[in-house]
């Protein structure tokens, strides 16, 4: 995947990098939101990836980031 090939040197970078979509609901119905990642989800990705055991792909998947 070509996620997996992707480096990063700190939390912000990865903040900078990915954009997050969610849906919500509300009274005019749903909405997709895009937004970056948060300083916390950020922070948490960066430390798993620094760890260097799982690939790009797998840490988002984990922290429910994707």
């Amino acid at each position: 995947m070509l996620l997996d090939f992707l480096r990063f040197d700190s939390a912000e970078e990865v903040r900078r990098t990915f954009i997050l979509c969610e849906r919500t609901s509300g009274e005019s119905g749903s909405q997709l939101i895009w937004r970056n990642p948060t300083e916390e989800e950020a922070d948490s990705f960066f430390s798993a990836y620094q760890t260097g055991i799982q690939r790009v792909s797998d840490i988002l998947l984990t922290k429910g980031l994707w």
